[in-house]
């Protein structure tokens, strides 16, 4: 994965990670938050590194599929872009921070 697929991957996963195992979430926390590579997570689970590629193709698409029935990635950056195009420049420097920090605590 490249840096762009990595970021896309974390944000989904910072979203929809309540929405997947116990065992989906610790592979993809392992492979995006720790960076580990496949060996390294395969050894982890004690599996082939195959069956660790697998997991995380199948996980990956998982969080994709939820951000394509929900939408709530794309809402949120629409919120973002209401706020910066209409508000931005009326909001003190200290409450625009504020309100991105609530969005972004919501996404957690």
């Amino acid at each position: 994965m490249n840096i762009e697929e990595t970021l896309k991957v974390s944000r989904l996963f910072c979203v929809y990670k309540n929405m997947l195992t116990n065992k989906q979430q610790q592979i993809v926390r392992a492979y995006v938050d720790y960076n580990g590579s496949l060996g390294e997570i395969a050894e982890q689970f004690g599996v082939s590194r195959q069956a660790a590629f697998d997991l995380l193709k199948r996980t990956i698409k998982k969080l994709e599929e939820y951000e394509k029935n929900l939408k709530i990635c794309e809402k949120l950056d629409q919120i973002y872009d209401t706020i910066e195009k209409n508000y931005k420049s009326s909001l003190t420097k200290e409450d625009y921070e504020s309100i991105i920090d609530t969005i972004k605590e919501m996404e957690e």
